[in-house]
């Protein structure tokens, strides 16, 4: 049977468990090998770009945040809101950016701002200007000084997008249904107790993600030459 959508994946992992009974239980495999996705898998489809502005120092994270990629921000002094636009797949103010929209992105404005240190905090911290730091705190962004109401970048991982009888298909289910199938095996080992072909499923979905992230990289770096760094470093 082929793999094109949430009901076949169903029945394909019913197929694969040669079990009548688990129809009820196959839906909470599928969300638990969601969930191990996640965890797992980082390639360019899952990153997704927010642009907007903090509200007292405070940016609410997006539902479906898994981790940072990058943090920029500008003085809101120094940039015109009006201006903000970023061209591809993104989202502005909560609308979304379709690809080919003749926007541009001010990248000269926007300063690369880092996690603040566990170790050590700034003795003086300014109300102007860009933040020096930042804190991922609940599901909140908390900036470390600068202006209350500064304009922000932040490019991170997404969640896959969940499957259910309401939402057939994702772009990984269309494009590797084999880490659903073996990743739902392998949650479901659990629930059969001792079966001799967890190993094998596990396997099989530990190469599919690592094939993944190595197609991945290729296609994103391509032949680029390797950089050697000369003299010391940390």
């Amino acid at each position: 049977m082929a793999i094109i959508d949430y009901s076949t994946l169903q029945s394909s992992i019913a197929n694969w468990l040669a079990r009548a009974d688990l129809t009820n239980v196959i839906p909470d495999f599928i969300q638990l090998a969601e969930a191990r996705i996640n965890r797992d898998l980082r390639v360019r489809k899952m990153q997704k770009t927010l642009y907007g502005v903090s509200a007292s120092r405070k940016i609410t994270l997006p539902a479906d945040y898994a981790g940072m990629v990058s943090f920029k921000a500008a003085d809101t002094s120094d940039l015109e809101i009006e201006g903000l636009f970023l061209d591809g797949d993104f989202f502005l103010d909560g609308s979304e950016l379709l690809d080919g929209e003749n926007v541009i992105e001010p990248v000269s404005a926007l300063f690369e701002t880092f996690p603040q240190s566990p170790i050590a905090s700034p003795p003086y911290v300014s109300s102007a200007g860009v933040p020096i730091a930042y804190n991922v705190i609940g599901d909140q962004i908390v900036l470390v000084g600068g202006r209350a109401a500064c304009v922000y970048a932040m490019s991170y991982w997404s969640k896959i997008e969940a499957l259910s009888d309401a939402n057939q298909q994702n772009w990984l289910l269309s494009e590797e249904p084999g880490i659903y199938l073996y990743g739902a095996l392998t949650e479901a080992s659990p629930y059969l107790k001792d079966d001799e072909r967890t190993v094998l499923w596990a396997t099989q979905y530990r190469t599919i993600v690592d094939g993944i992230q190595r197609s991945d990289e290729q296609e994103r770096y391509g032949n680029a030459p390797a950089m050697v760094l000369l003299g010391p470093t940390p």
